[in-house]
């Protein structure tokens, strides 16, 4: 009998087994200061490598014999027409689950990126691309339609930004909801979904937060959504319609300006398409050249247009965070250092600091210390660079101990915190006032009910996007992948240039496509 090996399960469950193996190996604690003495990566041993060998075998056996999803099993016959009743019922679930959210943080929740594009809206601060130039032009529009200041009291543009994000967010699940009902979706399963999007906390919670992820998030579902059906459009037309590239530039366009790894994610989403739909020639022309008009107008206006209006200030420390954070741990761990790369080191930091400034999940410390010579950094980022590589170079095993540090909240599914996990509540320092109007009418504590008590490690739904492309390639079903491609995109950029290693709203977005994970599964007969 022939054993036939599935390379692409390989795949997946070597990846897991070494994630399960390296997660034995962190020691984090979560409790008061990072250090290296309390946050560090123990060394592997001989018997890992065998405990890594049973785990690849185990994980490989249970992938290989999971079924095939069949989406008859889910689905009948579709359903004519618009469904408006099964619509306004979904939405009106949604409504009555979500308000009393909004009326236990009003106005909703402040953080300190919210407060940038705040400032910016109101002129208190020049706009700079440090905040994405969509979000504060949103923040922006809030406040012309409602007016206010920051004044206590005077918080109309908030106010409204809640309700408006709120409304967004159900009518979007709800469409959802109402597209997979008339495409036949059965009765129980959209009961079902609707329960979940109306009762899983992290949906209100993140509709009364008030910071760009949640929109970021919206967005990719969108383009996520959009990718499904745009895909299914040309498998049928073997072409594309005109409304469908309206689609694609509109939803690239958003993607790109409303977070600032949003241009990578598209550029990355782009080749994919490229890739997924290259036997549809018809197709693939138009498509390259809408995705080629699109990224290179909004490249011009990122990068020299904004250079020339004084936007992109001070963004090279933004993007090497995780350089700083592996020279930090290396220097901090008595590693190998040069007297060349010591220099350069104490001229960004007095070396006798990076021991206090150096916390192994967060760069903010280093980069926010008032002894980081910021000008010097920024001047002389290729000597950096350079000795960074050294660094590395010299001490590879420390490099990588430091990487998996730093972002250990999107790769470790046992990781989690409540560092930038949701922010239902305002931030003291920002002098904005919450009312519990929920608390005051009705003598219920509301709030103490639903705030989190347990946290989500966001690397669970990393893991389930990779294990479903990995699944659709196994498959021979590459050509379904690519509604998958944006929520990994993002996954994949903060692997790159994580400032934090616990931050679930920095991949919100991978969270909530999941049912574009589950249904990009399905397979017909």
């Amino acid at each position: 009998m022939k054993i036939q090996i599935k390379w692409f399960y390989c795949i997946f469950s070597a990846l897991f087994s070494l994630m399960l193996v390296f997660s034995r190996h962190v020691f984090y604690e979560p409790e008061g200061t990072g250090t290296v003495d309390n946050i560090y990566f123990k060394d592997l041993h001989i018997v890992d490598l065998f405990v890594w060998i049973i785990l690849f075998v185990l994980i490989y056996v249970v992938i290989s014999f999971l079924p095939k999803v069949r989406k008859e099993i889910f689905f009948g016959t579709k359903r004519e027409g618009k469904c408006i009743a099964q619509f306004l019922i979904t939405f009106f679930v949604m409504a009555v689950c979500y308000f009393p959210y909004v009326a236990s943080f009003w106005p909703g929740g402040v953080y300190s990126d919210t407060m940038g594009s705040i400032e910016i809206a109101l002129g208190l601060e020049k706009m700079t691309s440090h905040e994405p130039i969509g979000y504060t032009l949103l923040w922006m529009l809030m406040y012309k339609i409602a007016g206010g200041s920051l004044n206590p009291g005077d918080y109309g543009a908030m106010y409204l930004f809640t309700v408006v994000q709120t409304l967004a967010m159900i009518l979007l699940l709800t469409f959802f909801v109402n597209w997979l009902y008339r495409r036949g979706l059965k009765k129980l399963v959209c009961v079902f979904i609707t329960l979940f999007f109306s009762l899983c906390p992290l949906y209100p919670l993140y509709c009364v937060s008030l910071w760009k992820d949640t929109v970021f998030g919206m967005i990719i579902f969108g383009y996520s959504w959009f990718l499904y059906c745009f895909i299914e459009n040309i498998k049928a037309k073997e072409d594309v319609s005109k409304r469908y590239l309206f689609g694609l530039v509109l939803l690239n366009v958003c993607v790109m300006f409303f977070r600032n790894n949003g241009i990578y994610v598209a550029v990355i989403t782009g080749i994919i398409a490229v890739f997924v739909i290259r036997e549809y020639r018809n197709a693939l022309k138009k498509v390259i050249i809408s995705l080629v008009i699109t990224m290179a107008a909004c490249i011009i206006i990122k990068y020299p247009v904004f250079n020339a209006l004084g936007y992109n200030v001070d963004s090279k420390v933004e993007s090497l965070g995780i350089p700083l954070q592996q020279t930090s741990y290396i220097l901090c761990t008595g590693g190998k250092v040069s007297e060349s790369s010591m220099e350069v080191l104490d001229s960004i930091i007095p070396i006798e600091q990076w021991y206090s400034v150096y916390d192994p999940t967060v760069v903010d410390y280093i980069k926010f210390d008032p002894s980081f010579n910021r000008d010097w950094f920024n001047e002389n980022v290729g000597l950096f660079i350079k000795t960074y590589l050294r660094l590395c170079c010299d001490n590879p095993v420390k490099a990588v101990k430091a990487y998996l540090l730093t972002t250990m909240g999107y790769w470790d599914t046992f990781k989690s915190s409540s560092s930038a996990y949701i922010c239902p509540t305002s931030i003291a320092w920002t002098g904005i006032f919450q009312e519990d109007y929920f608390g005051y009418y009705t003598d219920i504590s509301f709030q103490s009910a639903v705030m989190p008590k347990h946290y989500v490690s966001a690397a669970i739904f990393a893991w389930l996007v990779i294990f479903v492309l990995l699944f659709l390639l196994e498959n021979k079903r590459a050509g379904d992948i690519l509604p998958l491609i944006p929520a990994l995109a993002v996954w994949f950029t903060i692997m790159l240039a994580a400032p934090l290693a616990f931050s679930f709203r920095y991949v919100f977005a991978v969270f909530l496509c999941v049912p574009i994970y589950l249904l990009c599964l399905g397979e017909k007969n």
